[in-house]
């Protein structure tokens, strides 16, 4: 797409990544044109978009589709996800044939082995414990969490993920902080965060095929979403920095610090290739995932750091 819009206080609006088109704008309203579809929002000039560049819609509530859009892009092949007003996806369109391998993607993921699922998960966890380092060593310029860095053994049987937060959460944020469980303004700035980071990995998951239900270690039968929470967790310390910095600030869980935290999934970090958005980098490892379920690879993409 030529030129995505944003509008003002959106940190979603349109924006398309990797033939995934995303529609945030309160009042978008979504057509068929020829063989395009034309996206028009008040005060803006329409954006044209070639359906065949598409493989995946996603529509945040506020935007419209007409049926005849629905229908010409489920013949082209791309599914369409509708998202509730929390930015989960809350349903899906998927044409009846022809939607990019997804069923054989599907039974992959269902097929998954008790050892490859151990070995992503070790990864996911050096991953992340590799992230809080970043954001401690930046913030307090200690090594704290150092000897926690380094292969994880498969399945993490010694816990390292535990361990390593044991360390993590007093350096940023005092002795006296508990966070499973407790209130208070840090934690609620937290668990905001948090919820913006997992509605982005979950937009993407249903986007790429995958079920969200279906996980490599998070296994709560009530949990919709536990595979998104296992890719989220090295990209938490992305939001962990940012509540620290709201803190120091002395700032409240109000409009003004909700806004600095939902634009997290904005900001832009360095990656192998070049300066993006934290958004496209989830989508980026969601594929990664996808991919390694196919090439039965445990090792998925994650950039380097996710401090902006």
């Amino acid at each position: 797409m030529a030129r995505p819009y944003r509008a003002p206080n959106c940190p979603w609006s349109i924006a398309m990544i990797n033939r995934v088109l995303e529609i945030a704008t309160e009042g978008a309203f979504v057509s068929k044109r020829y063989g395009s579809i034309t996206i028009v929002v008040k005060n803006s000039e329409p954006t044209v978009v070639p359906i065949d560049t598409i493989d995946s819609l996603i529509m945040h509530q506020g935007a419209s589709i007409t049926t005849t859009c629905i229908e010409a892009l489920s013949s082209s092949g791309a599914a369409i996800i509708f998202c509730n007003g929390k930015h989960m996806p809350s349903s899906i369109v998927l044409p009846l044939v022809g939607y990019h391998g997804q069923a054989a993607r599907q039974r992959l993921q269902i097929e998954m082995s008790e050892p490859f699922k151990k070995r992503v998960w070790s990864y996911i966890v050096e991953r992340k414990i590799a992230q809080q380092s970043r954001v401690v060593e930046l913030t307090t310029g200690k090594r704290t969490l150092h000897r926690y860095m380094g292969p994880v053994r498969s399945g993490d049987p010694e816990n390292k993920e535990a361990q390593a937060a044991r360390a993590y959460w007093p350096e940023l944020f005092g002795r006296k902080f508990l966070r499973d469980g407790h209130e208070g303004p840090i934690n609620a700035r937290l668990n905001f965060g948090y919820a913006i980071i997992r509605s982005c990995v979950s937009r993407a998951v249903v986007a790429c095929g995958l079920l969200p239900s279906l996980s490599v270690h998070h296994s709560d039968a009530r949990n919709a979403f536990a595979l998104v929470d296992d890719i989220m967790e090295p990209y938490r310390p992305a939001i962990d920095l940012q509540v620290l910095r709201l803190a120091e600030q002395g700032q409240a869980l109000d409009t003004q610090s909700k806004s600095v935290l939902a634009s997290s999934v904005i900001s832009t970090i360095t990656t192998d290739r070049g300066a993006t958005t934290l958004g496209a980098c989830i989508l980026r490892t969601v594929q990664s995932f996808a991919h390694a379920i196919e090439t039965k690879s445990p090792a998925i993409w994650y950039p380097e750091s996710v401090i902006s």
